[in-house]
């Protein structure tokens, strides 16, 4: 049985704005209105967030978790502003990271950290008790995934993806599905630790006279009339 008091988690806080987007909000599943993070195999962890739509997971090499193999906690509005300033730049030369430390949820050096070196704390319970979705079971095989794909999606989900990266002068994202109707992968190069899993929406065009139907357009003529001089 887990002892919440045990628990100890750290995390790379550039994460949390990636994720943040993804997070459930309101959601009667309780479980998806937080961050989940998950003790990984091989070491790192990952770190999950999803609202039954989109799905953003990434692999943090560097995190760690102590006293259970996951936890949910909750994301308020100064631990995303907090994580973000950590993120963007050196707070008075100190490096930050995201800390779980039972029911408590910081931005901080370290979990003993006081004054300048403890940027933020989270007030209240940060934990969500519930047991997280089995986040596996949607991401597909990647070596069935071809380039494009062949649904509609949901323009919601590419504003989404795009407040991922903060290159702003390469803001690239590649999408990848199996096949029509089964989910879609996007990718965004500059966070290579990081997949984004959207389902698709079931309707549209399947085929090119349907897709543009409503969009008459006449072809160029081969050649064009000279024209005459006035």
């Amino acid at each position: 049985m887990t002892n919440i008091n045990d628990i100890r988690v750290s995390i790379d806080p550039a994460h949390l704005q990636r994720l943040i987007p993804f997070v459930a909000v309101h959601d009667i599943r309780y479980y998806l209105n937080g961050v989940c993070v998950e003790k990984a195999k091989d070491g790192g962890v990952y770190l999950i967030a999803t609202d039954g739509h989109t799905m953003g997971v990434i692999y943090d090499a560097s995190g760690t978790i102590e006293g259970a193999e996951s936890v949910i906690f909750r994301v308020g509005p100064g631990l995303g502003v907090a994580s973000k300033a950590a993120a963007s730049k050196l707070h008075r030369g100190l490096k930050y990271r995201l800390l779980v430390q039972g029911q408590r949820v910081k931005v901080a050096c370290s979990f003993n950290s006081e004054g300048d070196a403890e940027l933020f704390v989270q007030a209240g319970n940060s934990l969500i008790e519930g047991k997280f979705p089995n986040w596996r079971k949607v991401v597909p095989d990647f070596s069935n995934l071809k380039p494009g794909f062949g649904n509609d999606m949901n323009a919601i989900y590419l504003a989404r993806i795009a407040k991922i990266t903060t290159d702003k002068r390469f803001q690239g994202v590649s999408l990848w599905q199996a096949e029509r109707d089964k989910a879609i992968v996007a990718r965004v190069p500059r966070v290579p630790e990081m997949i984004i899993v959207m389902m698709p929406m079931r309707d549209g065009a399947t085929d090119v006279a349907t897709a543009f139907k409503g969009f008459p357009i006449e072809k160029m003529p081969e050649e064009l009339p000279e024209l005459e001089a006035a």
